[in-house]
């Protein structure tokens, strides 16, 4: 090989280097949005959770005392199904779901980021190998 074939060897692969490089920074900020998604929907189900026991908790206090009012015990009645119906597992196991899901495209971000890094590693050793033939080269010339 020559000296110029060996040279735009490097460059083509250093080329490549850089936009390696550039994915893996956006793979790396797909990533941490992902995680910071993933962070803010487990504290909205914790809250969610949090909220409906305390709800719950402050329904049952008033479960106490006695009923002498048919809109009081109407309303008990009706804010007892509210707290404890499907409406709260709905929205719950939505959340859950959501979470999952985020999940599954960390995982696949966290792919994309390996093959990169996969790529990047043998941009470098091309890199390597094309300097090496670049040193090799001029001993052999001179015999």
């Amino acid at each position: 090989m020559t000296l110029e074939e060996i040279r735009s060897n490097i460059r083509y692969n250093e080329g490549l280097l850089n936009q390696y490089s550039a994915q893996k920074s956006n793979i790396e900020r797909k990533l941490t949005g992902l995680d910071t998604l993933k962070h803010k929907i487990s504290a909205l189900q914790f809250d969610l959770e949090k909220r409906q026991e305390e709800r719950i908790k402050h329904l049952c206090k008033y479960d106490l005392k006695p009923i002498r009012n048919k809109i009081y015990s109407r309303y008990f009645e009706g804010m007892h199904v509210l707290l404890s119906g499907t409406q709260f597992h709905h929205v719950y196991e939505g959340l859950t779901s959501a979470k999952q899901i985020t999940q599954n495209r960390i995982h696949q971000v966290l792919q994309e980021l390996n093959e990169c890094e996969g790529r990047i590693s043998q941009c470098r050793e091309s890199i390597d190998y094309w300097n090496m033939q670049l040193k090799l080269l001029p001993s052999e010339e001179g015999i």
